[in-house]
């Protein structure tokens, strides 16, 4: 098996360990902040931007891991986590988000250059063009299928312009922004399996095509998540016409830390949270410093956020219920095969159309051929320099980056499953994977990069709507307001909420603080890298896989 890294350490069992280790010990050193970031992913590095643009000066950000990130963590040259952002629409209340990309850089350049994706018909072994705005046009599956496709598009259409009696849209991003209308959140008591079944959608490919989505989106099954969900992933964003990079959201997330760094916060990397505990004028935490031989320090601040997932959350806490209920999360793994050239004819997105998966076919655990949501081609982006002629004529090195979400069965025992494979191992099923659509690939291997992400992701289940809005929704704060939450876990493990989160949170902080100036508006007027009228009217039409 070709040489490659390795992530793959459980960072709950590692941060568990050493508190457990240090149980009992004092900090060597205590320094004084104005406010501490717990979480180095999308949601505390928004946090942090937010705070740095909005005046506060003692910023300190401590992340567990050995680089920022977390889902969005870069590998360099390909990604080890996200891949992709959608380009905001202009119906979603994301405004502020995209003012973040023009910062950050982001321009038109950045769309995913075309051939964007396609799919791999295993039964007939032959590639085409997926899922396209005119099912008639390089259909996919039989005639039924396609006319079903089309009605499940007018269903979509529908829901993508309904409004709520309270005036807001059904659908619509950050989730924050959607409609509270009782007949459009009953949706969330059924899965998304059972509101296809009621409604008569009941061919394979097009329940296979929404299955996969919720898998790619969500590490869920259609079977297991809400139906409101559903719904939202096809409505909220329209056309995913999208921003992509070779090393993924790392980008960025490398961005914000460039950022960050230029406004002169302190970001610590190999820095777990072990402990948050309140006290006089704010909070205290203890954290690991130091990589191998860990020494315990302490930072104090008036204020915190913790864009930490719940489970992480609620082991700072001397109250682990304060972190809100406990959720299901699901298992990924990321490969990024470096190939001497990338096979013929790919696009950046391909896709096995998987029968076994279409009919609800039981894995085991830890498959990752049955979890494989396909590969990029993370290269695909890649800027030429030079003659663009004479580097399309000669074969150049590619990454491709196989996803896959372990998305059946009992989440502790798929982790457990992933636990007991090598790197060699879960490589060897990377490459056999891609092999199956392009036998010839094996030989262009040359590494194999691996990383496992035992919790990933919460699952949305059905019941998703009561834990955001209703009764046993998260609390935002904690430690009598000196501590305030900002994670994709208070709603959907997307992006754009991790910029909501943050810098929601950011403001909330701000405002406890006494700190004049914008806040987080869902409805601010902005142009800044928003999708036209025309673009998002195709966007409806043309679902994305």
């Amino acid at each position: 098996m070709p040489p490659g890294t390795f992530v793959g350490v459980d960072p709950a069992a590692e941060v568990a360990t050493l508190r457990a280790d240090t149980s009992g010990a004092e900090p060597a050193s205590s320094e004084a902040f104005d406010v501490v970031v717990l979480g180095g992913g999308l949601a505390g590095l928004c946090a942090a931007h937010r705070l740095a643009k909005r005046g506060v000066k003692r910023v300190v950000l401590l992340e567990a891991a050995d680089a920022i990130g977390g889902n969005a963590r870069s590998g360099g040259d390909c990604p080890l986590g996200a891949g992709y952002v959608p380009v905001p629409s202009r119906r979603s209340k994301l405004h502020e988000f995209a003012q973040l990309l023009k910062e950050l850089g982001v321009t038109r350049r950045d769309v995913c250059r075309a051939p964007v994706e396609r799919l791999y018909l295993r039964a007939e072994e032959r590639w085409q063009r997926a899922m396209p705005a005119n099912f008639d046009v390089a259909p996919f599956g039989t005639s039924a299928d396609r006319a079903e496709q089309r009605r499940f598009r007018g269903k979509i259409e529908a829901f993508a312009t309904r409004r709520g009696r309270d005036g807001r849209f059904a659908f619509v991003l950050p989730v924050a922004a959607c409609s509270r209308d009782p007949t459009i959140c009953e949706l969330d008591k059924e899965s998304a399996a059972d509101w296809l079944a009621a409604h008569g959608f009941r061919t394979a490919a097009l329940r296979w095509y929404v299955d996969y989505c919720l898998r790619d989106d969500y590490g869920t099954a259609a079977r297991d998540c809400s139906a409101w969900v559903m719904l939202h992933y096809f409505c909220a964003r329209g056309r995913e016409t999208l921003y992509t990079w070779p090393d993924g959201l790392g980008h960025v997330a490398e961005a914000l830390a460039a950022r960050l760094a230029k406004a002169g916060v302190d970001v610590r990397t190999r820095a777990p949270a072990l402990r948050c505990v309140a006290r006089a004028g704010g909070v205290a935490v203890t954290y690991a410093a130091g990589g191998g031989a860990p020494v315990l320090r302490e930072v104090t601040a008036a204020h915190a956020v913790c864009a930490l997932p719940r489970y992480a959350a609620a082991a700072l806490l001397d109250s682990p219920e304060a972190a809100g209920p406990p959720l299901a999360y699901a298992p990924w793994v990321v490969s990024n095969l470096r190939v001497a050239a990338p096979p013929a004819g790919t696009a950046w997105d391909n896709v096995a159309y998987d029968a076994a998966a279409a009919n609800g076919a039981p894995a085991a655990d830890g498959d990752l051929s049955r979890a494989s949501l396909g590969f990029v081609v993370s290269t695909h982006q890649r800027r030429f320099r030079g003659n663009c002629l004479d580097a399309l004529r000669r074969p150049r090195p590619a990454v491709l980056t196989l996803y896959a979400a372990f998305a059946d069965g009992d989440p502790d025992a798929q982790r457990a499953a992933l636990a007991a494979r090598s790197r060699e191992d879960l490589a060897a099923a990377a490459v056999a994977e891609v092999a199956r659509s392009h036998p010839g690939a094996p030989s262009a291997v040359r590494a194999v990069d691996v990383r496992v992400l035992p919790r990933a992701m919460a699952k949305p289940a059905p019941g998703f709507l009561e834990r955001v809005f209703g009764a046993t929704a998260a609390p935002r704060s904690a430690l009598g307001g000196a501590l305030v939450f900002a994670h994709t876990d208070m709603s959907l493990p997307l992006v754009e909420e991790a910029h909501f989160w943050g810098a929601t949170a950011a403001d909330a902080v701000c405002r406890a603080r006494g700190d004049a100036g914008a806040v987080f508006r869902l409805n601010t007027p902005a142009r800044a890298l928003v999708q036209t009228d025309a673009q998002e009217e195709l966007a409806l039409a043309t679902p994305t896989l």
